[in-house]
C-alpha cells in the first residue's frame, strides 16, 4: 500500500483513509451489534459521527493554534502539517468540552453513549492496525491491535450481562491500564497518534473515578426508592 495519493496539489495520506474506512465500518458494525431499540441504535451512531466529527476539526484547530506563522502565510499548507499528539490533546479536549455541556443530557444518556463510544473506538482501532500492519509494510502496531481486540470480543460476550455502563467505564480501564503496561516495552498508540504515558495514566484516573461516582450514582437511586417506597 502506498503511503500517500497524490490527486492535484491534494497529498492524502493512505493511513488517513484507512482510519477513515476503520470508523465508518466500526460504525456500521455497531449499527447492527447495539444493545439498544432500533431508534437509540440510530441516535448513538449520529452521535458518534458527530463527535468523530469533531474530533477531527479540533485536532485542524489544534494544529493552526500550534502553528499560527505558518497558518497566517499560507492557510492551506497548514492542512499538509502532519498532526502530532499536541494536536491531538488539544482536539480532544475541545471535543470533551462539547460534548459534556452539549450532547449529554442524562447520566443514563452518558452511559449508552459512552458504551456505544468505547464500542466504537475498540473495533475501529483493531481495524486501523490490522490493516495497516497487513498493507502497511509492517508500520502497524501489534499491542494497540491485540488490547481492543480483546476488550472489543469482552464487550460482544458480556453485555447482555453486565450493565453496559459498568462495561464501558471497565473497558476504558482496562484499556488504560493495558495501553500504560504495555508503553514499559514498546511504543504505543491511538490510531496515528503517540500519546504520553501521562495520557493513559490520566484516563486511567478517570476511569477510576467514573467507577466510584457510578457506585455512589446507584446508592443514591437506591436510597430514592426506599424512600418513595415508604410513602
Amino acid at each position: 500500500m502506498p503511503s500517500a495519493w497524490v490527486i492535484g496539489s491534494v497529498v492524502i495520506k493512505s493511513s488517513f483513509v484507512v482510519l477513515v474506512i476503520s470508523i465508518l465500518v466500526s460504525m456500521l458494525l455497531f449499527r447492527f451489534l447495539h444493545p439498544f431499540n432500533e431508534r437509540k441504535g440510530k441516535q448513538y451512531v449520529d452521535e458518534i459521527g458527530t463527535i468523530f466529527i469533531g474530533i477531527a476539526v479540533s485536532i485542524i484547530i489544534g494544529k493552526i493554534l500550534l502553528n499560527v506563522s505558518v497558518f497566517i502565510t499560507d492557510p492551506i499548507a497548514i492542512l499538509a502539517y502532519p498532526s502530532d499528539s499536541k494536536a491531538f490533546y488539544i482536539g480532544l479536549l475541545f471535543v470533551v468540552v462539547y460534548v459534556k455541556w452539549r450532547v449529554i443530557r442524562s447520566y443514563d444518556h452518558f452511559e449508552e453513549l459512552f458504551f456505544s463510544w468505547m464500542f466504537v473506538f475498540f473495533a475501529a482501532s483493531f481495524l486501523y492496525e490490522f490493516v495497516i500492519s497487513v498493507f502497511g509494510n509492517g508500520t502497524g502496531n501489534g499491542i494497540s491491535m491485540v488490547i481492543p481486540f480483546v476488550l472489543l470480543i469482552g464487550f460482544l460476550l458480556l453485555y447482555e450481562k453486565v450493565a453496559i455502563g459498568l462495561l464501558a467505564i471497565l473497558g476504558m480501564v482496562l484499556w488504560s491500564l493495558g495501553q500504560l503496561l504495555f508503553r514499559i516495552f514498546d511504543q504505543t498508540s491511538i490510531f496515528q497518534f503517540y500519546v504520553s504515558p501521562i495520557f493513559y495514566g490520566l484516563n486511567l484516573l478517570i476511569g477510576i473515578m467514573l467507577l466510584l461516582y457510578r457506585r455512589k450514582v446507584l446508592v443514591c437511586l437506591q436510597r430514592s426508592i426506599s424512600l418513595s417506597g415508604l410513602h
